[in-house]
């Protein structure tokens, strides 16, 4: 009778230390977050019981950063909610100094780990006491609940204290978005030099396109008068100096529409949105279709410039004469070490069809149809005379006997963190010229700005015949003379 006594009270107690875990888990987890401000930056901290320790830090939407900071039951969450736009202007405008930051945020975090930690141990002594009175309804369990509470409070606590090493912190591993980060961070102190480097000699390049229109009158397969000039972008990825060559041709060449077919961001977040400001003072009709590292925030953003005409859903616009049609690409997937495989293709495919119904059903002709990536196009083929992509960063060209599809190289030369290397990608822009009567392509100009440590800018005219002749696929073959005017002195 002892022996069973002893082990039914046995038993008792192994389910009044569950009862308590499970109490102050429940507890902490409902009701453990701390929401503080760290520096200019808003976030929520937990501390949740695990398997393992280590801590993670999400920054929505850009992905999450895991650090192997200390080991034990309890796992450190901090999630960014927002930024202090007043304050974080003040540190970028430099009112507040490096040091000055890093103090209050090392002040601000220890503060908000203080209240953290105290806020989650008397929730968890309150939850596992409350749980096993509730359960058992006798005081005595309840005092065994808490005291196995804080014991196991201060055991890990203590652990994760004598593992805890903040040099994790300097190697933390990245998903989502931020996997591209490494790469960024391993040049960042190179790319202010490089860019003002870049900067200086596309000042240069850009004083050059004056000369460079001055010199396509010279050959011998000049363009009627009355054609309509239209500058085309593509994949301009964050690249601010594209911007800028971009205004220059438009004036120089007397463009009446900019037509972008996507990738003008590189993360598609709020953060990137005034690179794009340029835009709206390019004088002239800006017509944009999504591309795959833009997101819906992207689009709004641009959609509120009273130049900018966003093509989506199949819509079909008259811009400087010319009916274009686009639609968005149908996938946001600018994590570029990601193969988002066949499903990412169908829906490539479904978009495409959506664009080539919406075109059926115009009572007018379509003239140029816009997409962001080559997969798109194969279902618009018969659809219409002229499809312009992009998403490749590379110039190609496929004809068929009625449609005609052009893929431009990146106008940012894929944009800024190419400078992390020897050198950035060509800048590549095209002038189309459109008969105003028939709106048939007839010419394009093929523009290409050397990258970095490389003055120069170059231009090839192409017929728009050339693309159907068997000179097409000669690389050996030029199909005019390719111009490049003299560099400006230094």
């Amino acid at each position: 009778m002892g022996r069973w006594l002893h082990r039914h009270r046995a038993g008792e107690r192994a389910l009044i230390c569950l009862t308590a875990i499970a109490g102050a888990v429940i507890a902490v987890t409902l009701w453990g977050n701390v929401h503080a401000k760290v520096g200019p930056v808003k976030a929520t901290l937990a501390l949740r019981a695990g398997t393992h320790g280590g801590t993670e830090i999400d920054i929505p939407p850009l992905g999450r950063l895991t650090v192997q900071s200390h080991v034990g039951p309890l796992h450190l969450r901090a999630t960014v909610n927002g930024v202090d736009v007043d304050a974080a202007q003040r540190a970028l405008n430099g009112a507040v100094t490096t040091e000055q930051l890093e103090a209050q945020v090392t002040r601000d975090a220890r503060n908000a780990m203080t209240v953290l930690i105290v806020k989650w141990v008397i929730l968890a002594v309150l939850g596992g006491g409350l749980a096993v009175l509730v359960v058992f309804r006798r005081p005595r369990a309840a005092v065994l609940g808490v005291c196995v509470v804080v014991v196991g409070v201060v055991v890990s606590g203590g652990v994760a204290a004598a593992s805890w090493d903040s040099r994790a912190f300097s190697n933390p591993r990245f998903s989502g978005v931020l996997t591209s980060a490494p790469a960024l961070i391993g040049g960042v102190e190179d790319i202010p030099e490089k860019f003002d480097t870049y900067r200086r000699e596309l000042a240069k390049i850009v004083t050059n396109i004056s000369k460079l229109y001055d010199a396509t009158r010279a050959l011998p397969s000049s363009i009627s008068p009355d054609a309509i000039p239209v500058l085309w972008v593509s994949d301009i990825h964050d690249n601010p100096e594209a911007f800028t060559v971009m205004q220059s041709i438009v004036a120089e060449f007397g463009a009446k529409a900019v037509v972008d077919t996507g990738d003008i961001s590189d993360h598609g977040t709020a953060a990137e949105n005034p690179i794009y400001n340029p835009i709206d003072a390019m004088g002239v009709p800006y017509v944009y279709v999504r591309g795959n590292h833009d997101s819906f925030v992207t689009q709004r953003y641009l959609a509120r410039m009273k130049n900018v005409r966003v093509l989506d859903n199949g819509r079909i616009l008259d811009v400087a004469g010319i009916r274009w049609a686009g639609i968005g690409d149908p996938n946001f997937t600018p994590d570029r070490s990601v193969d988002y495989g066949h499903e990412n293709d169908i829906t490539l495919i479904d978009a495409g069809n959506k664009l080539a119904s919406s075109i059926d059903a115009s009572p007018d002709k379509v003239d140029v149809a816009l997409v962001h990536e080559p997969t798109m196009a194969v279902p618009l083929q018969g659809k219409v005379p002229l499809i312009l992509d992009g998403h490749i960063h590379r110039r190609q060209h496929q004809a068929t006997p009625l449609t005609l599809t052009l893929t431009q190289g990146s106008s940012g030369g894929a944009g800024l963190r190419n400078l992390e290397g020897t050198e950035p990608l060509p800048l590549e822009m095209s002038v189309l010229y459109f008969d105003p009567k028939t709106h048939a392509l007839l010419a394009v100009d093929d523009i290409t700005l050397s990258g970095l440590g490389v003055e120069s800018v170059q231009i090839q005219r192409h017929r728009a015949a050339f693309y159907r002749s068997k000179d097409a696929n000669d690389p050996t073959v030029t199909p005019s003379p390719s111009l490049t005017p003299s560099p400006s002195p230094s």
